[in-house]
């Protein structure tokens, strides 16, 4: 948090992760048992001094004004943007990205290309695939804004 705090002119982007689910609800990661968790991934926990996304949230990105966009993964098969207001009222850009399952299936090497303009406020994503040298699905080629 510091070095966010001593450069409050920058820009930041945060990548984690297991951040959003599928649902656009943050990733609380509650353990089912000691050993097994959810989704088959090893749940943040305080407990184990991790933080889940609800913890991310509160603790991190709500509290700074500087913190444009958050990218995460760990929602197979998914790709959308979101956006939630943090505690000053200024919208955070959320990406949630995770080809996982369907790289396994096309055996494609995708790649999400982020284009920022010229004045930083704009972001288009591209899928790509660099196996078969082409763009992946129309709706995962998206444009939107940064708002601070």
């Amino acid at each position: 948090c510091r070095l966010i705090e001593n450069n409050s002119q920058a820009r930041v982007i945060i990548t984690t992760h297991a951040y959003i689910y599928g649902n656009h609800e943050y990733f609380a990661g509650e353990f089912v048992n000691e050993d097994t968790s959810i989704f088959g991934c090893p749940a943040p926990s305080a407990a184990y001094g991790s933080n889940n996304g609800d913890d991310i949230w509160e603790k991190l990105i709500s509290k700074y004004d500087n913190i444009d966009l958050t990218i995460c993964g760990h929602v197979e098969g998914e790709m959308y943007v979101t956006k939630r207001a943090n505690k000053n009222g200024n919208l955070k850009s959320e990406i949630v990205c995770d080809f996982n399952s369907t790289e396994k299936q096309e055996n494609a090497g995708f790649v999400l290309l982020l284009h920022f303009s010229g004045d930083h406020n704009t972001v288009t994503t591209e899928l790509i695939s660099t196996n078969k040298n082409q763009y992946y699905k129309s709706k995962y080629q998206t444009s939107f804004t940064l708002n601070q």
